[in-house]
Parts: structure tokens; sequence; C-alpha cells
């Protein structure tokens, strides 16, 4: 996904042509794009990729909830999210082999 997840609100009546373009040029470089009131697009080279995306950002979500609730909700910094972010593309991600 990155350390932040590109977001649309898709709420206000569009054409879908255009929704469809919003959403694609969010995902540029990107696995996931969040939807206003709907959720969340989660895309991967495979189903099982897209599944682990869902996965990921699901945990983020619920983290960012507990986190308000618990304090001011206050985002990691994007110099430690980088670093989080390299340490599982090379540690734990499954790599797909060409």
């Amino acid at each position: 996904i990155g350390i932040d997840a590109p977001s649309l609100d898709i709420t206000s009546c569009k054409e879908p042509k255009v929704i469809a373009s919003d959403i694609a040029q969010r995902l540029k470089k990107r696995s996931a794009v969040m939807l206003k009131e709907n959720g969340a697009l989660c895309c991967g080279p495979g189903k099982d990729d897209a599944l682990a995306v869902a996965m990921i950002l699901d945990k983020n979500c619920k983290a960012m909830i507990a986190s308000t609730l618990f304090s001011k909700g206050k985002p990691i910094n994007p110099r430690e999210a980088r670093k989080m972010r390299e340490n599982y593309l090379n540690s734990y991600s499954k790599k797909v082999k060409t």
C-alpha cells in the first residue's frame, strides 16, 4: 500500500467512467484506494496478493481507530513508516516469481 493510502470521494453523483478513471489514477504505483463511505479497493498481481493488501489495510485502519480511542490518534512518523514498509517488503512479503 505504501506509507499512506490515497482516498476518493465517490459519494457525489459522477459518471461511472469518471469514477473508474479517478480510481485508476490513484492506484498508480499503489495497491489500495480508500473510497469514502464505501470501504476500499485493493489490488495486486494475483488474488492472494490483493487479499494480503486488504488484510494489511484492515489492520492499519483498526490500529488508527484504537489509537484515536486511547490517545490523540497521531500517525506514525513518515520516516519510521518508510522503514517499516522496507522491512516488510524485504522480510515478510511474498515474492512474486516471474
